[in-house]
């Protein structure tokens, strides 16, 4: 009885209103319901100019995002195997010069730690791996192509034991991916500097 009160309930019944309510209550029903079948992009301006403490969206940003107004394309296309694990391999050429990017993701048995009690908390981590290499032609077909690494980075994501994480579901691989991209947009912009 009491977990079938609670599955019916709602924020307001525990004295806690929700954006959506406050607003209504603020701007009035059928204004509301206007504002509500607005596109997303204006539903989010009028809903911070009545309310500036109502959550927006946030926009999921892919590393492709970055990546394809540079030229790159990606020819290994995020390829997510049975050791759930999510690579990506990207390239662009000019001139004689190729630009390749690596980025994969996991999650780690590894932790980046600093006590018992932290690992305690989280016992597992989200793994990347950024590499982005300058490749220049080689002056003879016998010779390796010189390589220049522009950017490495092997960086690891603590996650709090309270949530697992499925990374069978495409959904949860794509934020993911979105929150290292948060993180990482900046060095891998300016590692491609050359580019913009």
């Amino acid at each position: 009885m009491i977990l079938e009160a609670l599955k019916n309930s709602k924020f307001q019944d525990f004295g806690t209103s929700t954006p959506d309510s406050r607003l209504r209550t603020q701007v009035g029903g059928s204004s509301f319901d206007k504002i509500q079948k607005l596109d997303p992009e204006q539903r989010d301006v009028m809903r911070q100019t009545f309310d500036p403490d109502y959550p927006r969206e946030i926009k999921q940003e892919k590393i492709n995002d970055i990546l394809e107004p540079l030229g790159f394309e990606e020819f290994r296309p995020g390829e997510f195997n049975k050791n759930d694990k999510v690579y990506k391999v990207f390239e662009t050429i000019v001139g004689s010069t190729s630009y390749e990017l690596r980025f994969a993701f996991d999650v780690s048995t590894s932790t980046t730690a600093t006590d018992w009690e932290d690992f305690k908390r989280h016992t597992l981590s989200i793994k990347y791996v950024i590499d982005i290499d300058k490749v220049g032609a080689s002056p003879n077909y016998n010779l390796p192509k010189p390589r220049e690494k522009l950017l490495r980075k092997v960086e690891y994501i603590k996650t709090p034991n309270t949530f697992a994480v499925d990374m069978s579901d495409e959904q949860e691989r794509e934020q993911i991916e979105s929150l290292i991209i948060k993180k990482e947009k900046d060095d891998i912009i300016k590692a491609l500097g050359e580019l913009t």
